[in-house]
């Protein structure tokens, strides 16, 4: 999410979707493409004790249900919890999912055009 006007949305409107953040606590495109320009300038976004948003409250205070993970096999067991919850409730369900900081986006002109980065150390 860029802004998080999607999840007000989704949960203003009842849509019982399941929205997963990819959360690396950077602005990953900008500060590739920084990067590439050889520099790194206010791409990090440290805004409480662990240097990550907590996109669970920015959920929560939408109306979705929400939780917080740090690895594949927590966020498979998120899913499920997530499908069986929207179908109960009609509410949205946001996984705020941790990730690897520094690795970059993968990008492409097309599906087939895909470059894909390895994370850096």
């Amino acid at each position: 999410t860029f802004m998080g006007e999607e999840i007000a949305v989704a949960s203003a409107f009842k849509k019982p979707i399941i929205i997963v953040v990819l959360n690396n606590a950077y602005l990953g495109l900008i500060r590739q493409n920084q990067k590439g320009l050889g520099f790194e300038y206010a791409v990090d976004m440290p805004y409480n004790q662990d240097g990550t948003i907590d996109y669970v409250k920015l959920g929560e205070a939408y109306g979705c249900v929400a939780e917080r993970v740090f690895s594949p096999d927590e966020l498979h067991a998120a899913l499920i919890r997530a499908k069986a919850s929207t179908q109960a409730s009609g509410r949205c369900y946001l996984i705020d999912a941790i990730c690897i900081k520094t690795q970059l986006c993968d990008m492409g002109g097309s599906i087939a055009a895909i470059k894909s980065w390895a994370p850096e150390d």
